[in-house]
């Protein structure tokens, strides 16, 4: 990946604390909305309103640790998500071969990262819990990729983070 001295923040924002949609904006410009649909199994998809790239983000398996990102409109695979048993850290697998490592940067919280082969984590994602809304932030450091490389990375990251954050929430609720 080509680096440049840039740090670009996207901010994911839910829409109302009735509905599983959420936003996402970089600086105040919104880019795409994100549902989440799933009754029986974890999923979403994404609209992103420029491109009309539609994408399908789903947890599958067992353990739901496998996570896949594919094409709403052709159903091509996009990217896919093997997470270790503990959901600590993994391995996603682009469209076209790249590989990137996930993992979770904080005990205590809901903060991951995507990493480079080399080990350097270049897109940051932190959880924006609020008293009724949940939101989530991602910041992409020194990295250029295609606006539809982009959109994708950090959707998927904010993905996981807001199942992540449903997922404690619901634990939480039943003690």
């Amino acid at each position: 990946m080509n680096t440049a001295n840039s740090t670009q923040a996207f901010a994911l924002k839910q829409t109302s604390m009735l509905k599983n949609e959420f936003e996402l904006f970089q600086e105040e410009q919104a880019l795409a909305t994100l549902r989440f649909t799933g009754l029986t199994s974890i999923k979403a998809d994404l609209e992103v309103a420029q491109t009309q790239q539609h994408i399908i983000f789903k947890y599958e398996g067992i353990s739901g640790k496998h996570v896949t990102a594919t094409d709403g409109n052709t159903g091509a695979l996009l990217a896919q998500l093997d997470q270790t048993w503990t959901g600590s850290h993994g391995k996603l697998t682009l469209y076209d071969g790249r590989e990137l490592g996930w993992l979770k940067t904080s005990f205590w919280s809901s903060n991951f990262a995507f990493e480079d082969p080399e080990g350097q984590q270049f897109m940051r994602f932190t959880s924006k819990m609020g008293l009724a809304k949940l939101g989530a932030q991602a910041d992409v450091n020194a990295v250029v990729l295609s606006q539809q490389d982009m959109i994708l990375l950090v959707t998927f990251g904010l993905f996981m983070l807001i199942v992540s954050d449903e997922m404690l929430l619901a634990a939480a609720a039943i003690h």
